[in-house]
């Protein structure tokens, strides 16, 4: 017996001491994300040419760092790969590399998903996912191969999609990428329904709302505010190759949805915060349409519906990451950070938000 009690006492006392063994990639995966808050400074960065290789997560991470420095907080994840079927050499080392670094940061992760182009075919094999390109097309349609809101399919590959994302990532949350579609309603069974475009897209983003919140409970749901905001696209008004009216789709998503409101017109604003949405403005989008004196001044008219607008994110088409600090320093918290580094036209003043 007391050799027994001996024994017990060296494997406790081992136990003590013994170093805690690294926690399993699943545990990392599960760690938690800061939440959604009133301050929300976000760098979407398209990261399908970055995580396409082994060790391309440090790429990111390189832009995120410069982000965090000037005042950012989180990243929305805009990438392509998680939307083939085979992922990249690498991709899951790289995701581990990416979230690592992210928790360290302090940042959040939201994630761009719900194609709404040719990757839905590609997925299925089942090319009457996609609208038919028009005969002839705009040069603004640009050969995306818009989804077929009426296809029954087209949601289920999206929650596949969203499957394996969740797996990998375990975000907080997910931009579901309705935005600019150029082609609707064309095909023969969007016809057949009988239904305009703006009737058939309320329908689809409600199934898939739903769909998501059965497949990933609790997280933050964030859309483009364009196809949805009847002083944006959601109207009655000729859009590209959309046959018949979007004004059905007006207001479509649900209050407790993350708007990122994008038009260039302040009635916007006034419009999701009277329905009760959650509001964050993308800028910068190249200096396509707007300055970023401009944009101030749309940030300022934001800013007055103080319980709906939670923030910005810095917004590129053409993977421009050289404003990042220009943003930061302008629209969020990073001026101290970069006093007398930059000159005089990039130190612009803080708005000074306060949330």
């Amino acid at each position: 017996m007391r050799r027994v009690l001996i024994l017990v006492s060296a494997a406790i006392a081992c136990a003590m001491i013994s170093p805690a063994r690294p926690r399993p990639a699943s545990a990392a995966r599960a760690q938690a994300w800061p939440p959604l808050s009133s301050n929300n400074q976000w760098v979407m960065v398209e990261t399908d040419p970055m995580l396409n290789h082994p060790g391309g997560a440090e790429d990111v991470l390189a832009v995120c760092r410069r982000a965090k420095a000037a005042g950012y907080n989180g990243l929305m994840l805009w990438d392509a790969n998680l939307w083939e079927r085979q992922l990249p050499p690498g991709y899951l080392e790289n995701a581990e590399t990416l979230k690592a670094g992210l928790h360290d940061l302090g940042f959040t992760l939201m994630i761009e998903m719900c194609p709404r182009g040719i990757h839905v075919a590609q997925w299925s094999g089942d090319e009457t996912m996609c609208e038919p390109r028009p005969a002839n097309p705009h040069p603004e349609e640009k050969d995306y191969r818009y989804f077929c809101m009426a296809h029954p399919g087209v949601i289920g590959v999206w929650e596949e999609h969203i499957k394996r994302a969740e797996q990998i990532y375990h975000p907080l949350g997910w931009l579901l990428q309705y935005d600019e579609i150029r082609v609707a309603g064309i095909d023969e069974r969007c016809r057949a329904s009988g239904k305009s475009p703006g009737q058939l897209l309320r329908e689809n983003v409600q199934k898939t709302v739903a769909m998501v919140r059965r497949t990933t409970p609790g997280r933050v749901i964030a859309v483009w505010s364009d196809m949805f905001d009847p002083y944006f696209n959601a109207t009655s008004k000729h859009y590209y190759h959309v046959n018949g009216s979007l004004a059905a789709a007006a207001g479509a998503v649900d209050r407790d949805v993350l708007i990122l409101s994008w038009n260039d017109k302040p009635v916007s604003y006034g419009y999701w915060a009277n329905r009760g949405n959650k509001q964050i403005v993308p800028l910068c989008f190249d200096h396509d349409d707007l300055t970023i004196n401009q944009e101030e001044s749309l940030v300022r008219q934001a800013k007055r519906y103080g319980g709906s607008f939670v923030g910005w994110m810095y917004s590129t088409w053409k993977r421009r990451y050289d404003e990042v600090e220009r943003y930061g320093m302008t629209f969020g918290r990073g001026v101290r950070a970069f006093e007398g580094r930059h000159d005089r036209r990039a130190s612009a003043p803080s708005l000074g938000f306060a949330f």
